[in-house]
């Protein structure tokens, strides 16, 4: 049966579930993502904010003892 032979109700639900569709897909999408993020913030503050820290605090320490 062809769309445009389909009643209004059944139009509307088609578009309605079309419409489901693609926010669940785009649901899936996110929370992928989401976890990629969540994996580059936990490498971030696992390994390069304790380095950021130790070469602030060994210059701190160098700017201090040059004075």
């Amino acid at each position: 049966m062809k769309y445009k032979h389909l009643s209004v109700g059944k139009k509307i639900a088609v578009i309605f579930a079309a419409i489901a569709a693609i926010i669940m897909a785009f649901g899936v999408f996110l929370v992928s993502e989401l976890k990629l993020v969540r994996a580059g913030t936990v490498n971030f503050t696992d390994s390069t904010l304790p380095r950021l820290e130790y070469v602030w605090r060994k210059t701190a320490k160098n700017r201090v003892t040059k004075k």
